[in-house]
């Protein structure tokens, strides 16, 4: 079974993650814990539809978002955050969903060397800048390897026409 899937969305390849580390690094208390797992921490970007004043802060995701609803059926975004998870740390294994689809979140890769996404019976390894859809349903874990954060830039659209 594929558990995860490249989609043809622009590439998003020229985020400043000095940018990204240096608010998380001075603006820590301000990143909310994910799931009570202080390793893994978010910043939001748009909420309820609406842009935080984060997103101001980061001119190549706008442009990026800007080429979303031009070049693809992506029309509007609902939420949007980054997403950083420690060096040398791991989310353990969970399920997300009730139901065994595609999550319409889309997840895009920033800084993800030596990390990797895996379910029970497979890996996966996700390719600088590019986005995916993941069937978390069933268990899986991220584990991070690398001395950096791996950071994703992660994405739900009001509507998602690559489910």
């Amino acid at each position: 079974m594929t558990y995860c899937k490249q989609i043809p969305l622009p590439i998003l390849n020229n985020v400043s993650i000095d940018k990204i580390l240096f608010i998380y690094q001075n603006a820590n208390k301000l990143w909310n814990i994910r799931y009570n797992h202080a390793p893994w921490k978010s910043i939001d970007l748009i909420t309820n539809g609406k842009d935080t004043s984060w997103l101001r802060q980061f001119s190549e995701i706008n442009l990026w978002i800007h080429s979303l609803y031009k070049f693809t059926g992506i029309k509007d975004i609902n939420n949007m955050y980054l997403s950083v998870l420690a060096p040398k740390n791991q989310i353990s294994w969970h399920s997300d969903l009730t139901t065994d689809v595609f999550a319409s979140t889309i997840l895009t890769s920033l800084q993800t060397e030596h990390s990797f996404l895996e379910f029970e019976d497979k890996k996966y390894t996700y390719k600088h800048g590019y986005s995916y859809l993941l069937r978390t349903y069933n268990k899986h874990r991220i584990m991070n390897l690398s001395d950096k954060p791996r950071i994703t830039l992660c994405t739900t659209p009001k509507e998602n026409p690559y489910v």
